[in-house]
């Protein structure tokens, strides 16, 4: 499992430059306007973009046939990309939680925190499995439609800050978001891996 994971860290490492330019600015943006929610949705296209160029490395160099063929086990393939999702987004929802504190956000600001963090899970376990089927390049369409109602959602509950009860709200939301993430990640995991046991090299 290190071994994958190191695999993938050196391929995306090639666009550190990148995502590091990106984290800065937005994060330099949330501090100076004293609003996290620049970097926050940041964090949930960057998170899941880290993912997919992964794949995209994995897809151009054929890297699944030769890994099966070499006698990885296809249960470890599938759950070396869970965790290495699971890295980018926790870290980058860690690095949010910081700004939050110094960009002073309000308690009830908070709340929306643990939606940004449970969509950005949630669209990763709807395109992972989408990638293992059918390839990152035929399901591109299906990964930009994810990421854009990902961000109505988050718009969402942006919109209840302020409101009436918008503390009780956010919090029934934050409750949902994160059921639905947890069964979700146990869905897509199970799915993932009878795809990429049925799955045939050519």
């Amino acid at each position: 499992m290190k071994g994958l994971l190191w695999k993938d860290f050196l391929n995306v490492k090639v666009h550190a430059l990148h995502y590091g330019l990106c984290v800065a600015i937005f994060a330099a943006l949330s501090v100076w306007m004293k609003n996290a929610y620049f970097f926050l949705g940041m964090m949930l296209f960057l998170s899941v973009s880290i993912t997919i160029s992964s794949m995209n490395f994995d897809e151009l160099d054929r890297w699944d046939r030769f890994a099966v063929t070499s006698g990885v086990p296809r249960k470890k393939i599938v759950g070396e990309k869970y965790l290495f999702s699971a890295i980018f987004v926790g870290g980058l929802f860690l690095l949010g939680s910081l700004l939050c504190l110094f960009s002073g956000v309000s308690g009830q600001d908070w709340l929306s925190m643990p939606v940004y963090l449970c969509v950005s899970v949630i669209i990763v376990d709807i395109i992972l499995p989408l990638f293992f089927k059918f390839g990152v390049e035929k399901s591109r369409f299906l990964y930009i439609f994810c990421v854009l109602a990902g961000m109505l959602v988050v718009a969402g509950s942006g919109f209840l800050i302020g409101g009436q009860n918008a503390k009780n709200i956010l919090l029934v939301l934050c409750v949902i978001a994160a059921a639905v993430a947890v069964l979700g990640t146990i869905v897509s995991v199970f799915v993932s891996m009878k795809i990429m046991e049925k799955k045939e090299f050519s």
